[in-house]
């Protein structure tokens, strides 16, 4: 699996079916540095502690997935945006939630 991890500052603009992630430019421009449809996540991760996030994406191209961490500001915004772009493809979401004490 590849993996980007980002350092610098960037931008994160979920349109209705596509994640962009730009970089920041000094003249005010941006660049992009990655996109995928939301179709292609596979897996979101989430640490509401420490802001940071997960992202697989499968390459169809490669046939192969790829990890983008990112640590975002309001994470739970994020989260739920998405979400909702999601959905609103149809796309079917699947979570389960461990209880303490609980067998998977």
């Amino acid at each position: 699996m590849k993996s980007l991890n980002i350092k610098a500052d960037y931008e994160l603009i979920l349109t209705e079916d596509c994640f962009l992630l730009l970089e920041k430019l000094e003249n005010g421009n941006g660049k992009i540095v990655f996109w995928s449809s939301l179709f292609a996540i596979t897996d979101l991760q989430l640490n509401k502690c420490n802001k940071l996030t997960s992202i697989n994406f499968y390459d169809e191209e490669n046939n192969s997935e790829f990890q983008l961490k990112l640590k975002v500001d309001n994470i739970l915004l994020f989260r739920d945006s998405l979400v909702k772009k999601m959905r609103a493809l149809k796309v079917k979401l699947e979570s389960q939630k461990l209880i303490k004490g609980q067998n998977q």
